[in-house]
């Protein structure tokens, strides 16, 4: 809940419309015109992305690092950690790029754009119906996975050194 306006507000300024350019302008606008309901559009559809995304993530890690232990590779756990993020992100990519869609609609829509999105379901499924098929529900996949892969690689590095500083008594 907590990282949803920052999200949002991202998102906002990622695309540069005017009135959104900056952190501040975006804050202001989105105040303005949606109230503080406005920094939470796209709540839903940020868990319905961040569940299965925690939950790949773990699980492709376990599966993986399982895969390559009986190999004895010294990188075994930035192998592991790598290929859970990248592979994480690329299936959670159409979630992703449908929660990026609900919370930045209303600025298309503000443009004369016609969105109005009414959730998950219609986002996905509209956006395959009018943009191409279910292609189009993976723009950016290569991006975000190549975005997540490091970060998956550093993430699971420490969990691991976390995980064996407590089990040894040192935290």
């Amino acid at each position: 809940a907590v990282g949803v306006p920052f999200e949002g507000l991202k998102h906002r300024v990622q695309l540069q419309v005017r009135g959104y350019t900056t952190p501040r302008l975006a804050l202001a606008s989105t105040l303005r015109l949606e109230g503080v309901a406005g920094l939470y559009r796209g709540f839903g559809s940020t868990l319905a992305r961040n569940v299965p995304y925690n939950a790949l993530h773990f699980g492709l890690y376990a599966l993986a690092a399982s895969a390559l232990r009986p190999a004895r590779l010294p990188a075994t756990e930035a192998l592991s950690g790598a290929a859970a993020g990248a592979l994480t992100a690329l299936l959670t990519t159409p979630l992703d790029l449908v929660n990026t869609r609900l919370q930045t609609q209303r600025i298309f829509t503000a443009s004369g754009a016609a969105a109005n999105l009414s959730g998950v379901v219609d986002a996905i499924s509209r956006v395959a119906a009018e943009e191409g098929g279910p292609t189009a529900l993976m723009r950016g996949a290569g991006l975000r996975a190549a975005q997540y892969a490091p970060s998956g690689l550093l993430f699971f590095c420490v969990y691991e050194a976390v995980k064996r500083r407590a089990a040894s008594g040192g935290l």
